[in-house]
Parts: structure tokens; C-alpha cells; sequence
């Protein structure tokens, strides 16, 4: 819809556009981007919209444009051809292929003139034309090897899997972490969730030995320094809420300031949990603080500025505004003092807004130091600087916003609503004047939940996305598994069994119409043929199909008991093997998955009217932990045989061992919080009673 007034033919990716192709016997340039895309908008302005380069790409090809979100399994194919031939990929993506899908030529960005080593876009239009009129049967072998080497790549590789694999992925990521500003790597910086979230669920884990436990304090101390990096840092928005996409420099400071909502669905729960264990480990001070701040202003945002009238979620807004990255969300030192008066000097000292600007002239709202540090020095009480905040706010409402994209995708509305449901649990009261608090979290997130299945389900299918009113495409692998790790966190968040039902409607679905030979494919049987038949099984900025479908069947056998859950997990891990151990970096949701498979979850069983306890074991649940009902206990689970709840009880179990019973919340949540600190089983083993 964006490129919709191009003088460029664009074609949607379908049957019309690949059948002119075969019949005029014509090359297919396949351009991928996204609408937050800052690149796809340069090469827009600078090649797409010019007319004698759009009268070539007219006479040459048949153009067809695709947005990568509502087609992964499109743009999967093709980016592994770029990163095939040249190392690296992004958007926007430009492949040449064959009039059959196969690709021979690719590449990303290209600008109208030579520049930067980068060739000029009409000069390789030119020249991939005259190599498919003149060199055909070279293109065709080029083209058939491409094809074959995607399968080979995206292949599983075997191997045996073991905590032995989860401790050398933990070690690997810890290696790779800045430890001076967080974040992997140097710039620019992602957040990265999904391998930060493993390395986290590594640093919290029991040990081997004193070795691998400093190694630990190590993990848990980078971990909260990335968060804590990420929260001061520029790439949150202090004034609006909400993370930007990544940031272009080590420290954090200046980002592409798009908003994803994947990235706010995904940070979320690991500030809360790491702020969580923070309290349970007598820290909590100013960093639970802030990451708790941090998340609930981002799902503020979400639910202030993203939510559709349905109550789904919506996919991102642009870095952009009036043709200037940035423009929306920058500051000048005389309009903050204009607005704030006699508050601004104090205002500006926290928040780093100086005359000349920390970024091009300009300023970007960060804290240099901890919000309490930074008040202290500037004689200000914390407290004070939401009503300062919020006059920013409106008047920042008034400028000309960044583009929103409206499409609703059903992976991203279910990690969001993974999200509030966290954001529900962890006991949070309204602060800072965000106008929700813990049952508006839920109510949203129930809304969002049922909204979907309303909307995106066709004839028992889930479909993929759904804008301007219409639903779309057969939905694909991580949309199935997303949203049916939240129906089981919705079914323990509301002990409604319904949630287990839609839950196990999905994970069937998985089972049948994806299951690949090693793990699964990106894309269902009966979905659409494509030159190959993808896999999704790396993690990218967002967690991998096949990560969330191990984690998803190993949450379900702890409902359910059924042994073809955890079967299909063990399969899964072991197709899996051998890529585990040489690609930790993009395999860390899949590793995560190891370490509860082999130890299994904390468990938390509820009886009677256990309303308060309920909320303490919500309250202190992190990904590990499991909250079931006595009674609709999986068949052989330890706590089913012989017992009775005696008023309200709790009973926490870990393999065979249940603890005794637990009546008071506060006992429960002392429980719980030693357990993060110690080996599950071997800390009830002292306290409970043996099977």
C-alpha cells in the first residue's frame, strides 16, 4: 500500500504476476521490505519513484513487491539467497528470478548512482537483463544450484542434546556480551531478546560447580546491565514509552526510531523477570525499579497508541516523519524550557537535553545515570517528573506522527499478549500515572486473545494477518506456537479450561500440518507452493517457529501429561543437535527449552478457593514455572494421589517432589523466591515430602 503510487507496474506476490512472467518470458524482480523500513524508504524516494527508472524496471521485468511481515515464508526463501551470495542480508531485499521463483541474482539496498562501492540500480538492471537474454543456460544452473543450496542450509543438523548443551550456549553468549554497555556485539545494537533471555535463563540456573557459578554471577550482572543500559538508554522513549528498534551506536543512545511491537511484546517479560529476581535476591532497589517502570510504560504505549477498536495489536510505527528520521521524538533545549519554565532546568539535567544537543544538534531524552542518581543531582524527586513527562507528551502530540502500520499479525499479538499477561502477574499497581493497572493488563490481554480467534480463524484454520478489516494467508509456524503458549499462560492466568482447549486446537494443528523429516517447516502442507518449502529454524530479532513450538509442547505436556508433547519436544531438540552446539547465537530460544526439558518446571498446584494464592504464585512465575489446578491434574502427576486441599493450599512440586502444604501467600511467595535461588528439586527435597 505504501508503494501503491510509484510509477513502477508492482505486482503482489500471486498467480497473475508469476503467470506474465512465464508467458512473456520475462525476469521477476522481487523486492521485500516493510513499512518501518528506513532503507526501503530511501530506495523508494531515490530509485522507486523515478520515472526513468521505473519506465526500465517496467520494459525489463515483472515487479513484484511484498511485505516481509505478512509473507516470512517469501522473504525467509530469498534472504537466505542474499546471505548465500553475499554473507549478509536486510532490507529492502532485491532478488532476480527466473519466471519459476528460482533466484540468480541478489542483493539489498542499491542507489540510483554508484556509491560507496555499491553499484547503481539501473546499471544492475541492466546488466542482470542482458545476462538472462544472453547467458540463459548459465542463469537456469545458477538458479537450480541457488535452490538446491537453500534446502541443504536450512536443513536441521543432528546431534545429541544435553544440559552439557545448554551449559556451552550459555558460556558462548556470555562470551560475546559487552560488558561495559550490554548488548551483544558492538554497534549497532539489537536487543536481541531471544538470545538475552537464554543467556538470563542460563544465569539463573543451578550451577555445576563454584566455576560455573561465578560464571553465573557474571551472566546475571550483564544481563541487568544490558536491561538497565537499554532503559536509560535513547533506544526507550522516555517521554511516550515503548522501545525503538535497535540502536545505532554502542551505548544505546541514538536509535532507528521505528517502534516494533514485537520488541515491546518481547522485552516486557525479561525486565520482569529479571526485576523479579532482583527481589527475591534482597536487591530491590533502583534497577527492579526501573525495568519494572520500563515495562509498564510499554505496555502503556501498546495499549494507548496500538490497540484497534477489536482490541488486537498494531505492528509498528515508522522512524519517519515529514521525510526526517527521528523528527517525531527529538528535542531542542529552548522548547523544553518554553514548555516546562522554571522546571526545565531540572527536567533537562536528568534527562540529558542540553543546547547543543547529544545527537546532530538535537537531543534525545536518556538518563546518563539511575533515575533516583540522577534526580538527586538535580534536586528533583522523581515523583515530580510525570506531570513534566506528560506536558512533553501533549505537546510532542501535536507534531506531525510517523507512519502507523495497522496490520495485525497473530505471532506478535500473542507474544503481546504474553506480555500483558506477565505484566498482569507481576503484581503491579498503577504508577506513574499509566491509567492501567493489574486487571486492566489481563482484561486487554483476554480481549486481544478472543479478538483473534474471532477474526483470524477460517473453517478451523488460524490464519496469518488481517488489515483494513480483512483476514489473510493460512497462518504459519510461529503464529501457531506464539499463540498457543498464550492461551496456556491465559489458562494459568485464569484457570479457565477453555484456554487449554484452544491450546490443544494448535498444537494439533502443528502436528499435523507441519511436521517436517527433523523438526518442522516455516510454512503448513497445505499453504501455498513455493520454490522451496521453508524452514523457520533460527531465531532473528524475534524468536524462531520451531524454538516456540519446543517451548510450547513442553508447557503443554505439563498440562496435559500426554506423552506425544514431550515426544515431539525430544524429537525436535535432537533434530536440532548438532546446530545447538555450533550456532548457539541463533539458536537461543530452542536452547532455553533444554534445561526445564531435563529438569523439568517448578510447579505450582492449587486447591480450594485459592484466590490469594494464586496471585503470589503469579507474582512470583517466571518462564520456568507451571501453575495447575488439583483438580485437573495431568493422569500420575506427584500431587494428584491422596490429596485434599484444607481451605485454600498450594503445594509446589518439582520431578516426584511436592513440597507440604502451603495455606499463606506470603509462605508461598518465601517459597517460590528461595526456589530461584537454588536447585528446584534438592530445595524441596529439604522442605517437602518425597513420593
Amino acid at each position: 500500500m505504501q508503494h501503491r503510487h510509484n510509477p513502477v507496474d508492482w505486482y503482489p506476490w500471486g498467480p497473475e504476476a508469476l503467470e506474465r512472467a512465464r508467458a512473456e518470458d520475462r525476469p521477476i524482480l522481487l523486492s521485500v521490505g516493510y513499512s518501518a523500513c528506513h532503507w526501503c524508504h530511501v530506495m523508494e524516494r531515490e530509485c522507486f519513484e523515478d520515472p526513468a527508472i521505473a519506465e526500465q524496471m517496467n520494459r525489463l521485468y515483472v515487479c513484484i513487491k511484498v511485505d516481509r511481515e505478512e509473507r516470512p515464508d517469501i522473504d525467509n526463501l530469498y534472504q537466505t539467497v542474499v546471505q548465500l551470495q553475499r554473507r549478509s542480508g536486510g532490507w529492502p531485499l532485491t532478488v532476480f528470478l527466473l519466471p519459476d521463483g528460482r533466484p540468480f541474482y541478489s542483493g539489498t539496498y542499491f542507489p540510483p548512482e554508484p556509491r560507496h562501492g555499491i553499484p547503481a540500480f539501473p546499471q544492475v538492471l541492466e546488466q542482470v537483463h542482458r545476462a538472462y537474454a544472453e547467458r540463459r543456460e548459465d542463469v537456469e544452473k545458477a538458479g537450480s544450484a541457488i535452490a538446491a543450496a537453500i534446502v541443504s542450509v536450512q536443513a536441521p543438523s543432528e546431534g545429541e542434546v544435553s544440559l552439557q548443551t545448554f551449559e556451552d550456549a550459555g558460556r558462548f553468549l556470555l562470551s560475546r556480551i559487552d560488558t561495559e554497555d550490554g548488548g551483544f556485539g558492538e554497534a549497532p545494537k539489537f536487543p536481541s531478546i531471544p538470545n538475552l533471555t537464554m543467556l538470563w535463563r542460563w544465569a539463573i540456573s543451578p550451577a555445576p560447580d563454584a566455576e560455573g557459578e561465578e560464571e553465573r554471577d557474571s551472566a546475571r550482572a550483564v544481563v541487568l546491565l544490558t536491561l538497565d543500559r537499554m532503559a536509560r538508554g535513547g533506544i526507550r522513549d522516555h517521554i511516550g514509552g515503548g522501545w525503538h528498534r535497535y540502536s545505532t551506536d554502542a551505548d544505546w543512545l541514538v536509535p532507528h526510531f521505528e517502534k516494533m511491537l514485537y520488541d515491546q511484546a518481547l522485552i516486557v517479560p525479561i525486565c520482569i523477570d529479571a526485576a523479579r529476581w532482583c527481589e527475591a535476591a534482597g536487591a530491590a532497589g533502583t534497577t527492579a525499579h526501573a525495568l519494572r517502570d520500563a515495562a509498564r510504560q510499554a505496555c502503556a504505549w501498546v495499549l494507548r497508541e496500538m490497540t484497534s477498536p477489536e482490541g488486537l495489536f498494531y505492528s509498528a510505527t515508522d522512524a519517519d516523519s515529514e521525510g526526517v528520521e527521528g523528527k517525531f521524538f527529538v528535542w531542542e533545549r529552548g522548547e523544553v524550557e518554553r514548555l516546562l519554565g522554571p522546571d526545565a532546568a531540572a527536567f533537562c539535567a536528568v534527562y540529558d537535553i542540553t543546547e547543543r544537543g547529544n545527537w546532530e544538534g538535537h537531543n534525545i531524552a536518556r538518563l546518563k545515570a539511575p533515575l533516583d542518581q540522577a534526580c538527586q543531582r538535580a534536586g528533583i524527586a522523581p515523583s515530580a517528573l510525570h506531570a513534566m513527562r506528560q506536558t512533553l507528551f501533549d505537546a510532542r502530540a501535536q507534531r506531525i506522527p510517523p507512519t502507523l502500520d495497522d496490520k495485525v499479525l497473530v505471532a506478535w499479538n500473542a507474544w503481546m499478549i504474553s506480555a500483558l499477561v506477565a505484566m498482569d502477574g507481576s503484581g503491579d499497581a498503577d504508577h506513574g500515572g499509566d491509567k492501567v493497572g493489574p486487571s486492566g493488563w489481563l482484561t486487554a490481554a483476554l480481549r486481544a486473545a478472543e479478538a483473534l480467534f474471532s477474526t483470524l480463524m477460517h473453517e478451523g484454520k488460524l490464519l496469518h494477518s488481517r488489515c483494513k478489516g480483512q483476514s489473510a494467508g493460512l497462518g504459519f509456524l510461529d503464529d501457531h506456537a506464539a499463540l498457543g503458549l498464550a492461551c496456556l499462560q491465559l489458562a494459568e492466568a485464569t484457570t479457565d479450561a477453555r484456554w487449554l482447549d484452544r491450546a490443544l486446537g494448535l498444537a494439533t494443528s502443528i502436528q499435523a500440518r507441519f511436521q517436517a523429516p527433523g523438526g518442522y517447516y516455516q510454512t503448513p502442507e497445505d499453504g501455498e507452493a513455493l520454490m522451496a518449502r521453508p524452514r523457520d529454524g533460527h531465531d532473528s530479532a524475534t524468536p524462531s517457529g520451531t524454538g516456540l513450538a519446543a517451548a510450547f509442547f513442553l508447557r503443554l505436556h505439563a498440562h496435559t501429561g500426554e506423552a506425544r508433547w514431550l515426544a515431539e519436544v525430544e524429537r525436535t531438540l535432537h533434530a536440532h543437535g548438532a546446530q545447538l552446539q555450533q550456532n548457539p547465537f541463533g539458536n537461543g530460544v530452542l536452547t532455553a527449552t533444554i534445561e526445564p526439558w531435563i529438569r523439568g518446571y517448578t510447579e505450582v498446584v492449587l486447591g480450594g478457593n485459592a484466590h490469594a494464592l494464586h496471585r503470589a504464585a503469579r507474582a512470583q512465575s517466571d518462564g520456568n514455572t507451571v501453575i495447575l489446578q488439583l483438580a485437573a491434574l495431568p493422569e500420575g502427576h506427584p500431587a494428584q494421589s491422596g490429596r485434599t486441599p484444607e481451605g485454600p493450599t498450594a503445594w509446589v512440586c518439582s520431578g516426584t517432589t511436592c513440597s507440604l502444604p502451603v495455606h499463606d501467600p506470603e509462605a508461598l511467595t518465601k517459597l517460590l523466591r528461595t526456589l530461584t535461588h537454588a536447585t528446584s528439586a534438592q530445595a524441596l527435597a529439604d522442605t517437602g515430602i518425597p513420593e
